[in-house]
């Protein structure tokens, strides 16, 4: 079918990387393409499903209860047998909704393709299909529409739900079930209740057609196939369904209960996702008993927020410590709901008319401003019809200090500024006395009017508020524009829940003509939100009044309460300093630790030590979910001008200088290279990131930062430090649309011991240098400069595996065993390559974002094999707790022996959460526990483990070094061989292990080489010259007849 867009459609889905390429399928009011995406720098491409929704087609109940329902439902949904969603955005009258692409298709397709899938198949898909439903019932949502067409198969042949059309919320406002009155979904998979035409509970729906799809799936055929309603009714509540013959001989008992259970014409006898996962059918295969650590955190995840919902939906009757009590809020309806008469003269209406203006309605009013509902007709675009909001300022009635110095300040700002997360500008007119500015409407009004009428915010969903507004201020701050005005009327909420920052009146320039930071005197915005230097009445710096007013609004969002109540400005003071705020009972305890941090922090009453905008964007709690880390095109775009603009302010500034200052002595070369031919790049980064030099890099100077910057590197707040070295997160600035996150070891020499710089400093870069593997931690980059090295490498977004104990628990078998073989991996790795890491530990293995681990920090490191002979250690490294006995016990000892003895400690640290030894005292930890084995499994893991797992840590944690496994042994042991899936190499874990092999053998013969002109050197000087001549001509003999007999076989 031929693909129908215009071109501007292909105009707006190409700048946004996207492009259809073919049609793959249609519904009564949507289409579905083949797409493909493909990122800025080309370096990233993908093929996706594009869902279009054409809204002028569909009748208005889809496009007013269902459409919205469907969009809200996928915007919340994270789970990985659940459809990914790329993007979705709105064009004139279409929707584009752009999923995965699922290669292998529908369910359905599969099975007509290939017939019944076997039990054990069936098994694996119906356990991601029931996790998928139990994930949304977590939620309170119902699919109300599964059926084999909706379950998707991907390239690796994992299945996932599709299709949220009819998705619905299962509770209403109070917390009560809500019952389903629409009939919705296919025939042949609805539930008895359905066809019974009454109201129905939703979710016992989705697991009857469950049912039916993996009775589909073991038959190749219907459980019921009458076409007429009535009777498929009377063959569903008379369980008149039966497999077929071939299938029935084949099948379990265990899987016909599971069938049978999921067929219940009584949804109150039928049984849960939870339920079925507990089956007896689901057991038969043990891999499939736990919940790997995607699902494990999805499912939590899911749990947290209903529990976050369903607080927030309890709101108590006029409680003190409400926004506004029961008056107040029905006068801010009456506001919004009263139409008042438009005051504009016949001549003003003339003037607008001709401009293609109209206005409809007074929305709102302020001192010195009305704002009205207007719609615009674009004459150059067959007359378009745009709804827009105007803002009239009359200056008649205006002061003077208003007109002459706010208002041409306010114009000024909203002519410059240009953020997808700033109220849109159309068009700014004056006439006479009156200014008419025409800005974006916001279909859902300002963000107090939403927690008015909805109560207090998710924490999810005011994450990603926070962050738009936190990208917004840092954008007016690049600028060096303070908004001054920042409160929860004026945060406005598009159509498609996002918010934007409105209302300039009160913005201002933050640095003079010199770009010196200046301070303000004016006393200005809601006394509610205003920081405590403003009401101390002394000059301040308003850039941290931005912060302070924006945790004010957060706090809002997650309490529908000031933090403050007091209304007299010395009392509201006396507060701020005190710190007299908390949390509400009713939400506290469904606040992430992180998200009470980062509003602590921007509550700070200190203006100095209050956190900058910079590190809220890159907070921890933003940072939870993964989505928002990424910047999109536009908010990049903005941000790199805003970069650009300040930098050509500065080049001006400096180039008047250079004129006026004319044989002024010039500083280092250097900084000044840094900071005036910084290609494609901004001074601006650099006095942002010098300023948090107070803060984060107390050791870093400024020119070391200027640098960085110069390559592209920028970094951010300090993670982590330990004796000579401190680590930072950063971004590496790869071009102008993508940033990478990543994390950078700063060694400073000056501080570190002679011993460390010339022994195991030159070793760790060494080796960092050479070693490249899946599940060891990348180095991307490593610079000197004067006394420091900066090392780039990876950073692991979910942390070190000792913070992954300490807040999740044991880890299960099945995921200590993927875990253990992928460290496994690694330590082969660098054990062919004749290398001991000798500081192995929890802290030292690292979680990425796909919980993968990797192995790092090459401190102790060492090379243990030379001139053929095994090197021993005789350094005391590493920690306690995981150190060897060989290694306390004081003797020199094979370091790749003691390597073994950690993991060991480590496995048994994973699936204990506790150290198997807790002694303190080096002699009584070697004689009394280690060497007699005094350590066991804890009483509540002991009984769910495998005799394969304690046999394995029994043999690692084993005081003889020689009768230690190596790791080989163990990737190819009893244990790991449980799993079959993860028994081979992967392609490129064979190939680098391969050039391990003839990377050592390599250094091998250097070696060797070496050591013989060592030896023929160490002859001459004893006089013994005659002796090495011979042996140097033993081995021309050799060399010459091995090069005669490869010269024989080649001809």
């Amino acid at each position: 079918m031929k693909l129908k867009s215009t071109t501007s459609e292909e105009i707006t889905l190409s700048s946004k990387g996207y492009k259809l390429q073919k049609f793959l399928g249609e519904g009564a009011y949507a289409k579905v393409y083949l797409s493909e995406y493909c990122s800025k720098d080309d370096k990233h491409k993908c093929s996706l499903a594009c869902k279009i929704i054409e809204t002028s087609k569909a009748p208005r109940d889809f496009v007013v209860k269902f459409l919205p329902r469907e969009i809200d439902v996928l915007i919340r949904l994270n789970h990985p047998h659940l459809i990914h969603v790329h993007s979705i955005f709105q064009r004139k009258t279409k929707y584009y909704i752009f999923m995965r692409f699922s290669e292998n298709g529908d369910l359905l397709g599969y099975i007509l393709k290939n017939g019944c899938v076997s039990e054990n198949q069936s098994r694996v898909w119906f356990r991601q299909l029931a996790l998928g439903l139990q994930y949304l019932h977590e939620l309170e949502i119902a699919h109300r529409d599964i059926k084999c067409e909706n379950v998707l198969l991907t390239a690796n042949y994992n299945v996932k739900i599709s299709d949220f059309g009819f998705a619905r919320f299962c509770l209403d406002d109070t917390d009560g079930l809500a019952q389903s009155e629409t009939y919705c979904g296919s025939m042949s998979y609805a539930a008895p209740e359905i066809l019974r035409g009454k109201p129905y509970l939703p979710k016992p729906t989705d697991l009857w057609s469950l049912g039916v799809v993996l009775f589909v799936m073991l038959n190749k055929s219907m459980p019921f196939d009458d076409t007429r309603m009535r009777k498929l009714y009377e063959q569903q509540m008379g369980k008149k369904y039966r497999f077929r013959s071939r299938v029935g001989s084949v099948v379990s008992a265990e899987c016909k209960s599971v069938v049978k259970h999921l067929l219940e014409p009584d949804p109150g006898l039928r049984h849960s996702a939870q339920q079925v996962l507990n089956s007896e059918w689901i057991a038969m295969d043990s891999r499939l008993t736990t919940l790997n650590a995607v699902e494990a955190s999805a499912l939590k995840r899911a749990k947290e927020e209903q529990r976050r919902n369903s607080l927030s939906r309890k709101h108590p009757v006029a409680k003190h410590g409400d926004i506004l009590d029961s008056v107040g809020r029905s006068t801010v309806y009456k506001l919004h709901q009263t139409d008042e008469e438009l005051k504009l003269t016949g001549s003003e209406q003339l003037t607008l008319a001709t401009r293609g203006y109209k206005m409809i309605k007074k929305l709102n009013e302020g001192s010195y401003a009305k704002v009205y509902l207007a719609e615009y007709r674009n004459p150059s675009k067959n007359d378009k019809l745009s709804i827009l909001a105007c803002k009239v300022i009359d200056t008649n009635t205006a002061p003077k200090d208003f007109v002459k110095k706010f208002l041409p300040r306010e114009i000024d700002m909203l002519i410059k500024l240009n953020h997808p997360h700033l109220v849109h500008t159309h068009s700014i007119f004056q006439r006479r006395y009156k200014y008419f500015i025409f800005m974006r409407f916001m279909e859902h009004g300002d963000l107090l009017e939403y927690i008015l009428q909805k109560g207090a915010v998710q924490e999810d969903q005011a994450r990603i508020w926070a962050r738009q507004l936190a990208l917004a201020v840092q954008y007016m701050h690049e600028l060096e524009i303070a908004h001054r005005d920042i409160k929860c009327e004026n945060v406005l909420l598009t159509a498609n829940q996002n918010a934007k920052l409105s209302d300039f009146g009160f913005a201002r320039s933050c640095v003079d003509k010199s770009l010196k930071d200046i301070r303000s005197e004016t006393f200005c915005g809601s006394l509610s939100y205003t920081a405590p230097e403003i009401l101390q009445g002394s000059p301040y710096y308003p850039k941290p009044t931005d912060v302070w007013s924006l945790g004010i609004v957060v706090y809002v969002m997650l309490n529908r309460a000031m933090p403050f109540e007091d209304k007299h400005i010395k009392q509201l003071f006396q507060a701020q300093i005190n710190r007299n705020w908390k949390f509400r009972s009713r939400y506290i305890d469904s606040l992430s630790e992180n998200c009470k941090r980062l509003v602590t922090l921007m509550l700070e009453p200190n203006c100095q030590h209050r956190i900058k905008i910079e590190h809220i964007i890159n907070s921890e709690w933003i940072a939870m979910d993964s989505r928002l880390l990424e910047w999109t095109p536009q908010e990049t775009l903005a941000f790199k001008k805003a970069r650009e603009e300040k930098l050509q302010l500065q080049k001006n500034l400096e180039a008047q200088e250079v004129k006026e200052v004319h044989h002024a002595t010039l500083p280092d070369a250097s900084v000044l290279k840094a900071t005036v031919d910084v290609n494609g790049s901004s001074t601006s980064w650099v006095k942002v990131f010098y300023e948090k030099g107070s803060y984060f890099y107390s050791s870093t100077i400024q020119s070391d930062l200027i640098i960085l910057q110069e390559k592209g590197f920028i970094l951010e707040k300090l993670v982590g430090e330990g004796s000579y070295a401190k680590v930072y997160k950063s971004t590496h600035m790869v071009d102008e649309t993508r940033h990478a996150v990543m994390a950078c070891k700063v060694i400073d020499t000056a501080q570190a011991p002679r011993d460390y710089l010339t022994k195991f400093l030159p070793r760790e870069l060494d080796i960092l240098i050479r070693i490249n593997h899946p599940h060891i931690v990348n180095v991307s980059h490593i610079f000197q400069r004067r006394a420091k090295y900066f090392i780039f490498l990876r950073f692991a977004e979910n942390g070190d595996l000792l913070d992954f104990l300490t807040q999740n628990g044991a880890v299960p078998e099945n995921q200590s065993r993927l875990w253990m073989r992928q460290i496994i991996s690694g330590i082969n790795y660098i054990h062919t390559m004749n290398i001991a890491h000798r500081d192995l530990k929890c802290e030292n293995i690292l979680i990425t974002s796909n919980y993968n681990v990797k192995i790092t920090d090459f401190g102790f490191a060492r090379y243990v094999r030379s001139r053929g002979h095994d090197i021993l250690s005789e350094t005391y490294c590493g920690s306690l707790s995981y150190a060897a006995p060989e290694v306390l016990k004081g003797v020199p000892y094979l370091p790749k022996y003691a390597d073994m003895w950690s993991i060991g400690v480590i496995l048994y640290t994973m699936l204990n959460k506790a150290l198997p030894f807790n002694e303190t005292s080096v002699r009584k930890l070697y004689e009394k526990q280690q060497v007699m084995r005094k350590w066991r499994f804890r009483t509540n893991v002991v009984n769910q483990l495998s005799p394969e797992c304690k046999q394995q840590v029994t043999q690692l944690m084993e005081p003889d070094p020689t009768a230690r496994p190596s790791a080989l042994s163990i990737f190819k042991g009893p244990w790991i061989g449980m799993d079959t899936r993860i028994t081979k190499l992967t392609f490129l874990e064979d190939s680098l292990l391969k050039q391990a092999h003839e990377e050592a053998n390599k250094r091998e013969k250097e070696t060797e080489d070496e050591t013989e002109v060592e030896r023929i050197a160490e002859l001459r000087r004893k006089g013994r010259g005659k002796e090495g001549l011979k042996i140097l001509k033993n081995n021309e003999a050799a060399f010459s007849a091995k090069s005669q007999q490869l010269f024989d076989n080649k001809e």
